[in-house]
């Protein structure tokens, strides 16, 4: 029998994998989480120091898809989808930073989008028509997920961002596609393009066309990034040590799926840092007990992190055995203390996280952008504030040459790819909308059906 998958609301049906690809999240507001887990022992951890990314992905994806894809499929997909390194740089003392920035698009979520890729590139095959793949983007999602899928027969994607709130370069890494990539930049924020995002989903009214979501939503998309959390510890630990990891967080599924390895997949972490921008829902939520999203959310310099209600709480609260609405209503308090255990949850302002970016490369010679910033400030606040001394990694989310109108006026260097400086002089595809749901949804029925 193969893997099932359950709703975090408990109301639908249990599903198996084909079901889970293709529909991407229950009809009951739910999401998608695997009934049962696979856990790696202490000797498959340990032997991890001596793999590559693509054999950490493979073993990763036997124990995630080994009841639904043979083998040999898993290598291909793990060796297909993650052909670039992880930089880990020595910051000072105990605190390393975690460059997940060489993907295709200079970002974290390259991994989880190539390796979403070619696993529906495999279930295309079952596919009747094709199916569009939509997208909302705070910055680096809608980039990831546009290069992954691009010219890839049996699927067209719909990517949304917000034009005021990413920079430049973000938006000319989605805008010179085309093909069967449709951009969209709408006069809006992201918030409202991750609600419409979800209605047209949902809408009736598209019921002839073929709808997925990209966005860390779909289980298929979170699952991925388990690989480098499991990757990069390995590289730091002596023995089976624990160490402390920092995750930059916005829609929280870089954050969960940390978690997901370290208590469903045996990834032997002490403390898995939260750190967010001045969207402080979650560490107010930490240290009170009270949720209250953020409407609008705060715009930072972190822009891919300006999320006031992260999706993937509703799997967060699940593994601590709660229950949360994706409009942020808390049915069923988690269990605060092992939360509270797990998870060390701190907000960053801009001011800080400017002075971080300033100090580190001042100090280290070494680049980072806004949302590695937010992380790196955290690591440092956690360890004054703690004592701890076991080491930090953090995750550097995002390429500095993503952010040249932020990091060009604090005059810090950084290297930028040819092939990026080449973008300003290509074609660009993308349609401008205003900000309302009934003009994306006649766009969207326009364009596709």
């Amino acid at each position: 029998m193969g893997m099932q998958y359950r709703s975090t609301m408990g109301k639908d049906p249990l599903v198996d994998m084909r079901t889970m690809v293709f529909k991407g999240k229950p009809d009951d507001g739910g999401l998608y989480m695997p009934v049962e887990w696979d856990r790696f022992s202490n000797e498959e951890i340990y032997r991890m120091r001596d793999m590559s990314i693509p054999e950490i992905g493979y073993e990763v994806g036997k124990k995630f898809f080994g009841k639904d894809l043979s083998d040999s499929l898993l290598q291909d997909i793990a060796e297909n989808a993650l052909t670039f390194g992880i930089p880990i740089e020595h910051v000072e003392d105990n605190i390393y930073l975690m460059r997940l920035d060489q993907g295709p698009t200079g970002a974290f979520k390259d991994f989880a989008a190539q390796y979403m890729a070619q696993t529906m590139k495999y279930y295309s095959k079952y596919l009747d028509k094709e199916m569009v793949i939509i997208v909302a983007t705070s910055g680096d999602t809608g980039a990831s997920i546009a290069k992954a899928f691009h010219r890839m027969p049996g699927f067209k994607v719909y990517v949304m961002y917000p034009e005021k709130e990413i920079s430049r370069t973000q938006a000319a890494l989605m805008d010179i596609l085309g093909d069967n990539v449709y951009v969209r930049s709408v006069d809006e924020e992201f918030d409202s393009l991750q609600d419409w995002a979800q209605a047209l989903l949902k809408d009736n009214d598209m019921k002839h066309i073929s709808r997925n979501s990209a966005n860390s939503i779909h289980l298929l998309r979170l699952l991925p990034q388990t690989i480098y959390h499991l990757y990069g510890s390995s590289r730091m630990r002596d023995g089976l040590e624990t160490i402390i990891k920092s995750d930059a967080c916005g829609n929280f599924g870089n954050m969960t799926a940390d978690v997901i390895a370290m208590k469903y997949m045996g990834n032997p972490i002490g403390k898995i840092l939260v750190a967010t921008n001045e969207n402080d829902e979650f560490p107010v939520f930490m240290a009170t007990g009270l949720y209250k999203p953020i409407k609008p959310s705060r715009k930072c310099l972190s822009n891919a992190m300006n999320v006031g209600n992260p999706s993937n709480l509703r799997r967060l609260f699940d593994i601590y055995k709660g229950s949360i609405t994706g409009e942020g209503e808390v049915l069923k308090m988690p269990w605060m203390d092992e939360m509270r255990k797990d998870l060390f949850a701190i907000s960053i302002s801009d001011k800080l996280t400017k002075r971080r970016i300033k100090e580190t490369w001042k100090e280290h010679r070494i680049s980072v952008e806004p949302h590695g910033s937010v992380a790196l400030e955290a690591a440092y606040r956690y360890r004054n504030v703690t004592g701890d001394k076991r080491k930090i990694l953090v995750t550097e989310t995002a390429a500095p040459w993503k952010f040249p109108n932020i990091l060009d006026n604090m005059g810090i260097e950084y290297e930028v790819p040819e092939w990026v400086q080449k973008t300003a002089e290509m074609s660009k595809f993308t349609k401008k909308l205003p900000g309302d749901y009934q003009t994306i949804k006649e766009d969207f029925l326009g364009t596709f059906g």
